[in-house]
Formats: C-alpha cells, structure tokens, sequence
C-alpha cells in the first residue's frame, strides 16, 4: 500500500499531470456552473479522448472534474438561486439569502473553502477506510436502505422549521410527483395521464431546476430591483474583505465541516444514493444540530458549509464500491467504471491488488484539483458577486435563456424545458403560499429510493415486515428515525407548557375568509392528491402501496391546514408541536425561502407570460433566432439599453450557445416550423406529448 501510495506522489509531481488536473477542473467548473451538465456530462465527453493515454494521466483528468463540478455548480447556485448540478439546490437555501443580503463574494468563498475541506476529508477517510470497505458495502441491504432514506424523510420536520405542517405538506407533494412514470420493479404506469413523456417520469434536471431557478426568476423579475437587496452599492462593497471572511468562516467552525465530511463520505461509499442526498442530509444534520436553526435559509453561513462540503466529501467514499466491487457508488462513478474498462483495468479485488497506485492517483487528484478550484474560486469571487447587484431586468433574459439551454441540452428534448417551465410555475405559487421549496426537493429526490428499498425488502421476505428490524443496523437506524421523529413533538410540548406559564397566548391577525390564496391553494392541491389516489385504485397492490400511503397522509395534512386557515380554534386545538406551523401565513410567503413580501399578481402575471411567451417562440421557431429577438427586445423596451448593445451581448449570448451545443455534439433545436416549411434550418422532428 506505502509503494502505491509513494508512485502515484511521485506521478503527480510531473508538470503533464499537474496539467491534467488542471485541465479537468477548467472543464469541471464550466460545466458544474451550467445547468443541466455537470460531472456526467463532463466524463461522457472526456471518456473517448483520454482511449490510448497514460491511464495515470487519465485518472488525473477524471479527478480533476470530479472534484470541480461541485464548486461550479454553486455559483449560479448562491448568485442567481438557480442550482448547477442537482445536488447544489441545497446550496440555494442560504447561499441566494446571503447574495441578497450583498455578501455573495463571502458565499462564494465558503462554498470555495468547504469543496476543498470536504474534499480532502473525504480522501482522507477513504484512504482510511479502503482496506475495510468490503464489510461496510455488504453490511447495507434494502432494509437498512430503507431506513437510512426514512430517516431523510423525517428530517423534513426539521427542515420545514416553524412551517411544519406546510413543510410536510411539501415533502409529500414531492414524493408523489417523483411516483410518476413507469415502474421498473411491477411493470406498470403511474400517473401518466396517457402522455409518453412522463413514462421515464420528471427528469431531475428539469424538476430541480425549475422549481429554484424558474420560480426565483418570477420573484425578483416582478419585483423588481436585483438580488441583492440592500441599498448598498457595489463600488461600496468590500469584495475581497468578504473572501477573505469566506475562508475565516469555515475555518472556525471545524466541528460543522468534519461532521459533514463525514456525512457526505458515508453516503457516498453507500450505492445509489449519490450527491443530493448527501448535501440534503447533511444540510438537515446540521439544523438540528446547530445553536443557531433559526438562520437556516436565511443565509447561515453553517448552511453553506453542511451543503457544499458533504458534496465534495461524497467523491472519496463513492470511489470505495466502485473501485472495490464495480459496484458504481453515484453517476459520475458509473462513468468512471466505463474509463476503467477502456483502459483494461477490472474494478474489484484485482485493481486493488495490481494497480492500487492508480486509485491513490484518483484520491490525490481530487485533493489537488480542489486546491486548484478553491484558487479559482478566492480569485473569481470578488468579480463573480458583481452579479448579485445588477438590476434583475438586466440578467432576467440571460438566466432564462441559460435555464431554456441548460435543460434541453441534458437529453436534447424540448419538452424537458417546459418541464423546468411548468416546475417553476407551481414552485412559485406553492412557495407564495408557505409551502419551503426544499421540503419538495428532499420529498422528490428520497421518494423513489424509498420506495424500491421497501419493496425490495418486501420481496426479499415475502411479506414479513420482521426483516425492517431484524438485523443490528435496521434496528439501531429505526430507533433513530422514529427517535427523531418524536423530538419536535417533545420540544413542541415543552415550548407549549412554557408559554402558558410565562406569557398570554398571542392573538391571531390572519385576515379572514374562504377565498384567500393559501387556502385556495390548499384546496386545489388536495383535489389533485385525491385524483391521484383514486387513480391508483385501477393500479396492482404492490405498485399502488407507496402512493396511497404518502398520498392519504398529505391529504390529511392538507385538509389539517385548510382548518387552521380557516379556524384560529381549529389550530389552537391541534397537536402541540403543530401549534405554530401557520405563523407565516398572514403575509403569504414562505420566510426561509422568500423573506421579502411577494409582489401584486399584475407584475407577476406578466412575468409569467413572458417565460411562456419566450418558450412558445423557442418551440416553434428553434434556438438560432429566438434567444437573439427575445434578449434584444427585453433588454430594450425593459432594462432601456441602447439597442446596439443590447444586440451585441444577445448575438454573443445566442454564439455561446450554439458553439456549446455543437461541441457537446447536442443537436440545436430548430423548431417546429421546420416541419412545415422542408429543409428550414436543417429540419426537425417534434417530440410527441
């Protein structure tokens, strides 16, 4: 092991691997920071170039952009609320509040200093723990999966704050939107509503994308003004005092990013799970465990950290099954085990036996390739945080053009962007009305994987629900699930008890009467959860058991929350630790996500249109001329730029894209006119709805 270790040092001296990390991390920045890409993507492309090449060096450009994507993915994600990758949504919760706040540099900066302490302790415990990986991989099962998902649904609770109920609410609305699609495990569809788009299900993409980016987009768009909020200036603003605060901010709190590295490098040695259930679960680890939870997603520096370094420190335990087992431990590993293979090397016990150098040439390659893009980041964030303080007129178009390409180029189908369109359009108003945004995404992100953990678990047993507890580890994570479940309820008692021995109950202003939003949005979501369950009545048992169950307990809640809106005696009678989950409702927002006061429907209707308007051009006219009209209009009649600038930066805009696509080999889309009118711009064939 000493002699792998010492080879792959000594290779990684070498002036072409230093320049193949860095390489790999220009790349894994680029496509982090562009929506819809990421580290897949990024291998998938640099997977048929590296066929011949010195597999050390080529080990080297793997790390490089493995260790980078995540970093780039959280710049769009902390400027313009709008996640790179799917798993830097977390990132959104308080990185975007903190750009608001004019502090975008020092987000930028923790995120910076976080990948690089996550990613270096997610190396070191990978080297520690490669000797013992085998009994750690085979100890997990589908019970004990299930569990370990559970316990992330149950973290729901605390994420959704003093919104409880809402938040549940929330979860639920995401793991019944994730049931859509066809069922791999009984062969049946769900949900589908006859429609051939939706047999794979919502893409995540998309999903994610539009609920964060979309329905931040018609937020700041109608009201105004730009993300940050404060009056400050940015020739006021000290950029580079931030960075460096950015650095000091992680480095004091060394408890928060060794638990998230060690939350993240976890999660990942366990296949399947992936980034985006390490930064969620250690986000929510780290509410509960905080002195401070009121902050959360509301800038908290503590946030930024659980986040962004569990997604780094997931790189290092992912590579442990894939190395050991060929047993891919996230997507990007999956593609890696593919590059193995082209190189001649096997995964498993002989690739650590013959060529364990290179595996150390992985881990080593991540940690100097972090310290490359933490460099990239001290660097860029002081001219990267401008952003946050151009007037939203100015980069609406351009951020709604990146989310239009960034969700098409994924699979190339143009019905992902109305997808992202419609997933932001329901974000926002659920968001308007209290329900938080990342309730939904923990719910649609840990649905499915429940679901399948249970189900096999089911078959593996034949139906005895023993196996849930019968082995060590299910036992000891259902204490823990349930145990964590019951917290709130206690603190919720005893915060009860204290108030009415200390102080009058306070008096409810909410503003009275049926036809109110958040009850009519309470309404209309409970007429589609009750069509879905009567529509999963027609489907076999074993597909319909995990719909029913989640289905009726959102219902529940839904009908509970539509009580409370409509009675203060009705919420003062519910359960304690419900008591004060209407607290936000009399201004109609959500406060962890959206603190200031929505804006009049007139501005947000028009907003809405637009979108709708730009993605019905892109659809019938394509992507070479509409991104050109559309950004010079907007910029013209709108943010008032004089029109040769405004065609300038919307004909670059337009060359970017189309260069992009072009060497992603992503065929542009060039509407649907091009089946009337032979041969306009090459032709192209409409996706079937």
């Amino acid at each position: 092991m000493l002699d792998a270790m010492l080879l792959a040092g000594t290779r990684l001296a070498d002036v072409s691997s230093i320049l193949m990390i860095l390489a790999g991390a220009t790349m894994g920045v680029i496509f982090g920071a562009l929506p819809g890409l990421g580290s897949v993507v990024a291998l998938a492309i640099a997977l048929p170039f590296t066929f011949g090449m010195d597999p050390m060096l080529a080990m080297f450009l793997y790390a490089g952009i493995m260790s980078s994507v995540t970093f780039g993915g959280s710049v769009p994600a902390i400027l313009l609320n709008t996640p790179g990758t799917p798993p830097n949504a977390a990132t959104c919760f308080d990185g975007y509040p903190m750009a608001q706040r004019g502090e975008g540099a020092r987000a930028i900066s923790i995120s910076a200093t976080s990948c690089f302490v996550g990613s270096v302790g997610g190396a070191v415990i990978t080297i520690a723990l490669l000797p013992a990986v085998k009994p750690i991989v085979f100890a997990f099962g589908p019970p004990e999966f299930f569990w370990l998902v559970a316990f992330g649904l149950v973290m729901i609770a605390f994420a959704a704050k003093g919104n409880m109920v809402k938040g549940l609410i929330g979860g639920g609305v995401g793991v019944m939107l994730s049931m859509i699609g066809f069922s791999d495990m009984f062969g049946a569809f769900r949900f589908t509503m006859g429609s051939d788009y939706l047999w794979d299900g919502i893409p995540l993409v998309p999903f994610v994308v539009g609920v964060f980016a979309v329905s931040e987009l018609i937020n700041y768009s109608s009201r105004g003004g730009s993300t940050a909020t404060t009056d400050v200036s940015s020739q006021d603003m000290d950029w580079r005092h931030q960075t460096l605060q950015g650095v000091a901010d992680v480095l004091k709190r060394p408890i928060v990013w060794m638990r998230s590295a060690a939350i993240g490098s976890g999660i990942g040695i366990i296949p399947g799970l992936g980034g985006g259930v390490a930064a969620f679960m250690s986000y929510v680890v780290g509410m509960q465990r905080t002195k401070e939870p009121e902050l959360y997603g509301r800038g908290s520096v503590e946030g930024i950290i659980a986040s962004e370094t569990a997604n780094d420190a997931k790189d290092g335990g992912a590579l442990l099954p894939t190395v050991a087992f060929g047993i891919p431990g996230s997507p990007d590993t999956a593609i890696l085990l593919g590059a193995f293979i082209l190189h001649g090397l096997q995964p498993g016990p002989v690739l650590l036996r013959d060529n364990l150098d290179l595996v150390y040439a992985l881990l080593f390659g991540i940690v100097v390739s972090q310290v490359a893009t933490s460099g990239i980041g001290f660097l860029s964030a002081p001219l990267l945080a401008r952003i946050s303080v151009l007037k939203s007129r100015w980069i609406a178009p351009f951020v709604l053009t990146l989310v239009i390409v960034g969700t098409y180029m994924l699979r190339a189908n143009i019905l992902d962007v109305a997808a992202a369109i419609t997933a932001g359009y329901i974000g926002y108003v659920l968001r308007r009305y209290g329900y938080p945004l990342i309730t939904i995404a923990i719910g649609f992100i840990l649905g499915p994987l429940a679901e399948k953990s249970f189900l096999q678990s089911m078959l593996i047993s034949d139906g005895n629900f023993i196996i849930f507890y019968k082995e060590p580890i299910s036992l000891i994570l259902m204490i823990l699930t349930l145990g964590t479940l019951a917290v709130p309820l206690v603190s919720a008692w005893r915060k009860r008890g204290q108030k009415k021995s200390r102080e009058p109950a306070p008096t409810d202003r909410r503003p009275r009467g049926l036809f109110r939003g958040p009850i009519i949005c309470a309404v209309l979501l409970a007429a589609a959860i009750l069509a879905a369950l009567f529509n999963a009545q027609t489907l076999p048992a074993e597909v319909q058991l995990m719909p029913v169950v989640f289905g009726t307990i959102t219902l529940a809640l839904l009908v509970l929350d539509i009580a409370g809106e409509v009675s203060p005696a009705v919420a003062r009678w519910t359960a304690p630790a419900l008591t004060d989950m209407w607290n936000n409702s009399s201004s109609g927002t959500d406060e962890a996500q959206a603190p200031e006061r929505p804006a009049p429907w007139g501005p947000v209707l028009r907003v809405i249109a637009m979108i709708a308007t730009y993605f019905l051009l892109v659809y019938t006219l394509g992507l070479y001329a509409v991104p050109v009209i559309a950004i010079t209009a907007y910029l013209v009649f709108q943010a008032a730029v004089k029109l040769r600038y405004a065609l300038l930066a919307a004909i670059i805009s337009s060359v970017i894209v189309v260069i992009s696509m072009q060497l992603l080999r992503v065929d542009v889309w060039t509407g649907v006119v091009s089946e009337i009118i032979p041969g306009y711009l090459g032709g192209a064939i409409s996706p079937d709805l």
